[in-house]
């Protein structure tokens, strides 16, 4: 009995396209909110973000990316004056650490190893939407500053 027929190798083909598609959508969802974080408050580099498309290595990657990203927010936030939890996307974030980690173990039986499967998908989609709330949080008090600046600059001109 052949193990790897044509159904099974196009099915890994397209998981694996799948899977590099949503980490490159992630990586570069980190990027852009580290580039809305001043320089002084980045704990990473938003270049860094890239790494996380290294299958294995991101799996350990995660947890410095995590810690960085919510000391960076922290950072921001706290300077920025704007009033968000403390550790921003810590809890979520070392959860799907954490459950990614657990799925990667191959040694466990596959009933558990399919469970921690489906909840690295769902923790990774928490986080991932964490992120992105925190990322349109920014943008949109840049967008508030940017107005406020515009407004001292006509109230100057009149």
């Amino acid at each position: 009995m052949d193990l790897l027929t044509q159904e099974v190798i196009n099915f890994l083909f397209v998981s694996l396209a799948i899977n590099f598609l949503l980490m490159f959508l992630f990586a570069r969802n980190i990027r852009d909110l580290m580039r809305l974080i001043r320089l002084e408050n980045q704990f990473m580099s938003p270049e860094s973000a890239w790494l996380l498309m290294i299958p294995f290595f991101n799996v350990i990657y995660n947890f410095k990316v995590v810690r960085s990203v919510s000391n960076s927010l922290n950072n921001e936030f706290f300077d920025r004056k704007i009033a968000e939890e403390e550790a921003p996307g810590l809890a979520v974030g070392m959860s799907f650490a954490w459950v990614t980690v657990i799925a990667y173990m191959a040694f466990l039986p596959s009933f558990i190893v399919m469970t921690f499967a489906l909840l690295h998908f769902v923790f990774f989609i928490r986080y991932w939407i964490k992120v992105y709330n925190f990322k349109l949080l920014l943008q949109d008090h840049n967008r508030f500053l940017q107005s406020q600046k515009t407004q001292k600059t006509q109230k100057n001109e009149d």
